[in-house]
């Protein structure tokens, strides 16, 4: 016989129970979650402001603009920053001749009339 119930939110799949229980019956735990030491699936601490998950609340890549993602990688970045691109993987890379951590610091040949320069 299957349970038919409502599990507890970060489980997928469970044999029942009920109130606190009911953590502990998860045959699977939910994507962003784990077992902790007690065998309770709970929700990794950058997920864990929804109780199914499926929310990330942590820090963006760098080169995500304005911090805006769905997950902490660069492939997650709601748009990316400025000098920066999607790559053939959906990754936010910085543009040629652009480097540093949100793309912000230009190493490419500056116009012959300057000394140095921050942009082409």
């Amino acid at each position: 016989m299957y349970f038919t119930g409502e599990c507890f939110p970060t489980c997928l799949g469970c044999s029942g129970g009920s109130g606190a229980d009911a953590a502990f019956a998860c045959y699977e735990c939910r994507k962003n979650s784990y077992r902790d030491n007690s065998g309770t699936c709970i929700c990794h601490p950058d997920w864990a402001v929804s109780m199914d998950c499926t929310v990330f609340d942590g820090d963006c890549d760098s080169k995500c603009l304005d911090g805006l993602c769905s997950g902490p990688y660069a492939y997650q970045c709601t748009k990316c920053t400025e000098n920066a691109h999607r790559d053939s993987y959906g990754r936010c890379v910085c543009d040629d001749y652009w480097s540093g951590p949100n793309c912000d610091l230009y190493q490419g040949r500056c116009h012959c009339s300057c000394a140095t320069c921050v942009g082409p």
